[in-house]
C-alpha cells in the first residue's frame, strides 16, 4: 500500500544551509520524493514530520498537511495504483495537477523521452521518439490520445506495412512502443478511453532470428587467429561476453574487474525499470580472467586503446565481428550471438530457466521470490556458467567444475 509522509534530507542541503521539505512516496518497497515549496532554515526545525522552533511553524504545518491530504486524495482516486512503481505513482500525482483529458500523444511522447534521457536511457529514448514521429506522420499531425481506438491501431499497422514497407518484426516493435505511450496516457494523464486501443489486438510477433551459433562454429571462432588488432579485440570481447553469461557490451565496459574472483554489475537496459535488487553477481571463470587481464587498467575497467564514443566503438566491434564470421563461414555472427549461444547451450544442458534468467540479467516472467536472493542465485549461476563453458569447449555435459582461478 502506498504511503505519503513529510521528510527532510540532511544530504540535500541548499547552498545557503537551508533545507527543502519533501513528501516521501513509498510504494512496493521503493521511495521517491516530491519537493514542496516549503523551506526551513536549519535541520533542527523539523522533527517527527512537523516543522518546529519557528514563529510560523503552525501555519507551515497546516499548509503542508493540506498539501499532503491533497496528494493522498489523488492516490485514492488512481484506480490501478497497485500496478504502478513508486516513480510512476509520483509522476501520476504530479501529472494530476495538469490533468488533461485532451492531452495529445505527441505531448505524452515528448514528456516520456525527456524522462528517459534524464535516466540516461538514451537508446530507448531515441526509439520512443522515432515511434512518436512515425505515428504523427501516419495521423497527419498530433491528436488527442483519447481518440486512438483499435481501428486506429489496425490502420497504423497497415501504414507501417504498406507505406513504410517494414517487416513483421519492425512493425511489432513500433506497436509495442505505441502501446507504452497509450498506457502512459492512462496512467499519468488519466486519459479516459471507452475501449482500450489495444484491446483484443495481437501485436505481430518478431520473426525468428537465429543468432546463436553451433558448438562447432563456437570452436571455429575460438581457434580463429586474428589478422589485425581490431579482430583480436572483437574476438576477445565476444568470448568474454560468453564466458560471463552473455553480458552486454555496454555493461562489460562498465564492470570493475579489480576483484579477481568475481564481478558485480547492474544491467544498463533494465536498471531503471526493474524493482528490487537488480545486481548480478558472478564468479570470474579462468577463461574470462585471462582475457580481462590483457586490457585491465588500474581503475579495474577494460581499455582497448581507442578514443571512440560508446556508440562508435559498438559499431566498430559489430562490423569486425561480422567480418570474422564471414572469414570462418558463419553467416550471421554478431556480439549478441554470444548471449544467444550461452542461453541455447544452457537449454541443451537442461539448466532451469530461472537460473539462466538470473545469469544473463533477464527479467523474470513469473513470481519466483526465492530467486531474488543474490547469494542463492550466484551459486547456481556460477555452476551454470561452468557447465556451459565445459559444454562449449569440450562437449562435456556433466563436469561443470569450478572455473575460478585459485592463483
Amino acid at each position: 500500500m502506498a504511503t505519503l509522509s513529510l521528510t527532510v534530507f540532511k544530504a540535500k542541503q541548499l547552498s545557503d544551509g537551508r533545507h527543502k521539505i519533501r513528501i516521501a512516496v513509498r510504494h512496493h518497497h521503493e521511495t521517491c520524493y516530491i519537493i514542496t515549496p516549503y523551506i526551513i532554515d536549519d535541520i533542527s526545525q523539523f522533527k517527527n514530520g512537523q516543522v518546529v522552533k519557528r514563529h510560523d511553524a503552525n501555519i507551515m504545518n497546516m499548509q503542508l498537511r493540506t498539501l499532503l491530504n491533497k496528494y493522498q486524495s489523488i492516490v485514492n482516486e488512481i484506480y490501478n495504483v497497485g500496478d504502478l512503481s513508486a516513480k510512476d505513482l509520483k509522476n501520476s500525482i504530479l501529472a494530476y495537477r495538469q490533468k488533461d483529458d485532451n492531452v495529445t500523444i505527441g505531448k505524452i511522447c515528448e514528456d516520456y523521452v525527456k524522462e528517459l534521457i534524464e535516466d540516461k536511457r538514451t537508446g530507448y529514448a531515441s526509439l520512443i521518439e522515432h515511434c512518436g514521429k512515425t505515428f504523427l506522420e501516419f495521423s497527419k499531425g498530433d491528436i488527442p490520445a483519447k481518440t486512438i481506438t483499435p481501428i486506429t491501431i489496425s490502420s497504423f499497422e497497415r501504414f507501417l506495412r504498406n507505406k513504410k514497407k517494414y517487416n513483421q518484426t519492425t512493425i511489432g516493435m513500433y506497436l509495442t512502443r505505441l502501446r507504452v505511450l497509450t498506457n502512459l496516457g492512462m496512467k499519468r494523464y488519466f486519459v479516459k478511453q471507452e475501449i482500450p486501443p489495444f484491446q483484443d489486438y495481437k501485436i505481430p510477433q518478431p520473426l525468428e532470428r537465429q543468432l546463436d551459433i553451433s558448438i562447432g562454429q563456437f570452436r571455429l571462432l575460438k581457434e580463429y587467429i586474428p589478422t589485425t588488432k581490431a579482430e583480436a579485440i572483437a574476438k576477445d570481447l565476444w568470448l568474454l561476453s560468453f564466458y560471463l553469461g552473455g553480458v552486454n557490451l555496454i555493461d562489460l565496459l562498465n564492470i570493475d574487474f579489480s576483484n579477481e574472483k568475481e564481478i558485480e554489475y547492474t544491467r544498463t537496459k533494465t536498471k531503471n525499470t526493474k524493482r528490487g535488487d537488480k545486481r548480478i553477481c558472478l564468479a570470474v571463470p579462468i577463461e574470462a580472467r585471462k582475457i580481462a587481464d590483457k586490457y585491465i587498467e588500474p581503475d579495474g575497467k577494460l581499455r582497448f586503446g581507442y578514443n571512440f564514443t560508446y556508440k562508435n566503438f559498438n559499431r566498430y566491434i559489430a562490423r569486425t565481428i561480422n567480418k570474422i564470421g564471414k572469414n570462418i563461414g558463419i553467416k550471421r555472427l554478431c556480439y549478441y550471438s554470444a548471449r544467444k549461444s550461452f542461453v541455447q547451450y544452457g537449454f541443451e544442458l537442461g539448466i532451469p530457466i530461472e537460473i539462466l534468467e538470473y545469469t544473463i540479467g533477464q527479467s523474470m516472467k513469473q513470481n519466483r521470490p526465492i530467486y531474488n536472493y543474490i547469494r542463492i542465485m550466484k551459486k547456481h549461476a556460477d555452476e551454470a556458467v561452468s557447465k556451459v563453458i565445459d559444454y562449449a569447449l569440450y562437449g562435456d555435459r556433466q563436469r561443470g567444475t569450478s572455473r575460478v582461478s585459485r592463483e
